[in-house]
């Protein structure tokens, strides 16, 4: 299923990384890809369902948070924080 949540060229890009991730069975890149597309799927659900369309700067936005976070995890980790 293809989400109207994100600007198309986004929502293609990360559709496409997240292919090549799996193909080349690198789990992390797996990992992170899915989480971003279920990070913006479920801004959209929360703004009013499918009728509902980011707009670039919002997409963008949930994109920063998931990067923030995702860097947050792994310097807890190499810190010795369990997961």
């Amino acid at each position: 299923m293809k989400l109207r949540s994100a600007p198309h060229e986004l929502q293609a890009r990360i559709d496409q990384d997240l292919k090549e991730a799996m193909k080349a069975r690198e789990a992390s890149a797996s990992a992170f890809y899915a989480c971003l597309k279920a990070a913006l799927k479920n801004a959209v659900y929360r703004e009013g369902g499918m009728q509902f369309e980011l707009t670039e700067p919002d997409a963008l936005a949930i994109v920063r948070k998931e990067i923030k976070k995702r860097r947050g995890l792994d310097r807890k980790l190499r810190q010795g924080w369990p997961a």
